[in-house]
């Protein structure tokens, strides 16, 4: 509880490029959820025939350009469906390996989607599901500290 007393309610988002973790600090490693972001599904694997961007039930394409924007809309519908999910938070630890949080950061001011959430992020190595509760904890026990 803050001064005034309202419950703050905190969230650590553990996220790369093709999925992103959430979870509560006050829960446990069973209430962790994840969504998954349609450029997962558009790797391509060593072996596949071609790695055109398919633009039709018959037609396909090796055009960069259009590669490029089909990733673009999918991240940018990835993006906009997590900030739609931390919407109902006011506190907000974003961590991981790549440069995912640093981009849905940027794509969040650049929106100005949750705007007044106090944001915080730090750069971590990949991490087990019970890793990454435990990190949640200590950030926001820690946070709780100071």
């Amino acid at each position: 509880m803050n001064k005034h007393n309202v419950e703050i309610k905190k969230i650590g988002v553990w996220m790369d490029h093709a999925e992103a973790k959430f979870m509560e600090p006050e829960k446990e490693l069973n209430s962790m959820r994840t969504i998954h972001s349609a450029s997962a599904d558009m790797k391509h694997f060593p072996g596949e025939s071609s790695d055109g961007t398919k633009i039709g039930h018959y037609r396909s394409t090796n055009n960069e350009a259009h590669k490029h924007r089909k990733e673009e809309n999918a991240s940018r519908e990835y993006f906009e469906y997590l900030a739609k999910q931390l919407e109902p938070y006011d506190e907000i630890f974003l961590f991981g390996p790549t440069t995912a949080a640093n981009e849905f950061a940027n794509y969040i001011s650049r929106e100005k989607l949750l705007v007044g959430k106090k944001i915080h992020m730090e750069k971590t190595d990949y991490l087990t599901d019970p890793q990454k509760v435990k990190l949640i904890k200590e950030f926001f026990s820690l946070k709780q500290i100071v």
